[in-house]
């Protein structure tokens, strides 16, 4: 078995997808392998056959997730997004537990702009899994773009009841809560999951401590704690502006108008773009 597996990413790597499939019926007729019945079902999608990688899955008699996994993955590269997600549906109602059935599923929802289903898939998995923090990350981030900010903020609250570490729930409530809330114990809130964050050192997390500390008037700690981030990565617009604010928010104009200029010499946009003009065109 392991020599056929390992015989095909440097088929892959040559792009010899044929060969790769061929040797891969071999070692399934010769062995039964259900790992490799798998990858030739993958290599059989990237090659533009999935009608034979759903033929060969469908002889199974016990499909598991996995499988019915691959065999939506198939119909998707067919564009048959009607047979994926009633392969997706038929998975998730033979065990509840599946988990990455109803992320797929809610993807294929969300690739269509069908946020109010693709919602209601991740809340169907929430509540028969309600400890899985995949799931909740992941409905809460279909929340927030369907600009629901409330229930996406709920769902990383609900996160931390049990995982109180988690740094991604952290982060994001925390950005969620200071971007989108003005009372006071939601910004002390934000401010005390920024203060926890603050030994991380991920720049993305620092950015949202930084963030965080701007929007709840720490503006000399803002600066400090941005100024590490554009260091790290000083290409990032986003980032450019965030301490461009912070300096301007400090009556550092010189400093502000640098940073804002940086963060809007590219014409992609960015969260924040328009509020960095109108600061800039302010100095």
């Amino acid at each position: 078995e392991n020599g056929y597996i390992q015989s095909v990413p440097w088929l892959l790597s040559n792009k010899e997808l044929e060969k790769a499939i061929e040797l891969l019926n071999t070692g399934y007729e010769k062995t039964g392998s259900l790992q490799i019945l798998k990858l030739r079902s993958e290599v059989q999608i990237a090659a533009g056959k999935a009608d034979d990688a759903i033929a060969g899955l469908n002889s199974l008699e016990d499909k598991d997730e996995s499988i019915q996994l691959l065999i939506a993955k198939a119909y998707a590269a067919k564009q048959d997004y009607e047979s994926s997600m009633k392969t997706l549906r038929d998975s998730i109602m033979q065990d509840k537990a599946r988990t990455q059935s109803y992320i797929s599923l809610a993807g294929i929802h969300a690739r269509e702009d069908n946020m109010p289903q693709a919602i209601s898939v991740m809340q169907d998995g929430v509540n028969a899994n309600p400890d899985d923090v995949k799931l909740r990350v992941t409905l809460a981030g279909y929340y927030e773009r369907a600009a629901d900010i409330d229930n996406a903020i709920q769902q990383y609250e609900a996160i931390l009841v049990n995982n109180p570490d988690n740094l991604l729930a952290n982060n994001n409530l925390a950005a969620l809560l200071s971007d989108n809330r003005t009372d006071d114990a939601s910004l002390k809130r934000a401010k005390d999951i920024a203060d926890k964050l603050k030994i991380v050192n991920q720049p993305v997390i620092q950015d949202t401590v930084g963030w965080v500390y701007y929007k709840t008037g720490n503006y000399a700690d803002a600066v400090e704690v941005l100024k590490q981030v554009v260091t790290a990565q000083p290409d990032v617009q986003v980032f450019n502006y965030h301490l461009g604010m912070a300096y301007h928010k400090s009556g550092n104009n010189a400093e502000a108008r640098k940073y804002l200029e940086a963060a809007l010499a590219s014409d992609k946009d960015f969260p924040g773009r328009a509020d960095a003009e109108t600061a800039l065109n302010s100095l």
